[in-house]
């Protein structure tokens, strides 16, 4: 009998049908620390409509993994991980615990965004990716604090963090470029020659994406790596200077640059990513590759308009290419 009622109490609050209630049970938080819930009328979330169709109740909590919405995922490995959904309870200074249920949290979904409370935030560092507009329009949001370098973030730093204190603050520093922990994660609106300091240590995956303006780059002498899509689709790129210091260049990181005519590859590069110059339909003509390169992938460059010269010989066609990317393999593993 007393179950009955509760079920028919939890169906009125989440305007759902009384067959609807027993699947929420399985979506609902679960309560690892052995503390009893602090609220008795905030809705269950489902698996399909996290929400309920309910405004969510934004006040946060800052340890206890039991009131965390999340979702578990199985990588093929069969490791369990974690994304964050969002959460709930009584504190403004917030830190997004590192494991639930002993899995790793590795992503942060967009619930959070919208909260007019929360002041602060810390990311751990097992965290690699971030959702679109995850923080967006947290009006009090003023400190962010990144455990490690900072991870992917969907659609840029703006969008992430759109509508907050802490993102205006960040732009004012620029007034171009936001680095953070010596990470460029992210551009304003940028033009013309595009010279890149010391203080950072890598350009952040999309760091530059679709920066139609920008017409050369020169990136100084302390950057290892350049990022997947950092510099994709500038279409009006033309030329690049890479500094000794990079040892990295990531997936697609030119891809479609159609105007990309010039580029140096220094000494100290170990990987090339897939579809690095890829579609660069002006870069041409003879590229030498460093004899320490470990890693390249037979589309790193268009074999239609590239020849790649390592240890003196000369590779051209996707024939060539391929033999090339033998010849690189072999001696890595030597």
């Amino acid at each position: 009998m007393k179950n009955k009622i509760l079920a028919a109490f939890v169906c009125a609050v989440t305007v759902l049908s009384l067959a609807g209630c027993g699947n929420n049970e399985q979506s609902a938080p679960v309560n690892t620390s052995g503390k009893t819930s602090q609220s008795t009328d905030r809705t269950t979330p489902s698996a399909e409509d996290p929400l309920n169709g309910a405004e969510y109740p934004f006040e946060f909590s800052v340890v206890d993994p039991s009131e965390w919405y999340y979702e578990t995922k199985t990588d093929d490995n069969g490791e369990s991980t974690i994304e964050i959904k969002g959460y709930y309870g009584e504190s403004k200074r917030i830190e997004i615990p590192s494991e639930i249920n002993g899995n790793k949290v590795i992503g942060i979904g967009s619930f959070i965004a919208g909260n007019t409370d929360i002041t602060s935030i810390t990311i751990p560092e097992c965290v690699t990716y971030i959702a679109q507009m995850a923080f967006s329009e947290c009006s009090k949001l003023s400190e962010v604090t990144f455990k490690g370098e900072p991870p992917e973030l969907y659609g840029g730093l703006i969008h992430v963090f759109e509508g907050t204190p802490w993102l205006e603050a960040k732009k004012a520093e620029g007034p171009e470029l936001i680095v953070i922990g010596g990470v460029l994660v992210d551009t304003l609106e940028c033009e013309g020659d595009v010279i890149i300091p010391d203080s950072v240590k890598k350009i952040g995956n999309s760091a530059f994406y679709r920066q139609e303006s920008i017409t050369s780059v020169t990136i100084l002498g302390s950057v290892t790596e350049i990022g997947e899509y950092a510099f994709n689709y500038c279409t009006n790129l033309v030329s690049v200077t890479m500094p000794d210091s990079l040892t990295e260049i990531g997936y697609s990181a030119f891809s479609q640059c159609f105007k990309l005519k010039s580029v140096n590859i220094p000494q100290s590069i170990v990987k090339i990513g897939k579809s690095a110059f890829d579609y660069c339909d002006n870069l041409a003509g003879s590229i030498t590759l460093p004899d320490g390169i470990k890693e390249l992938d037979v589309y790193s460059f268009d074999p239609n308009n590239v020849e790649l010269v390592y240890k003196g010989t000369v590779y051209s066609g996707k024939d060539g290419f391929k033999q090339l990317c033998k010849a690189i393999e072999q001696n890595a593993i030597a």
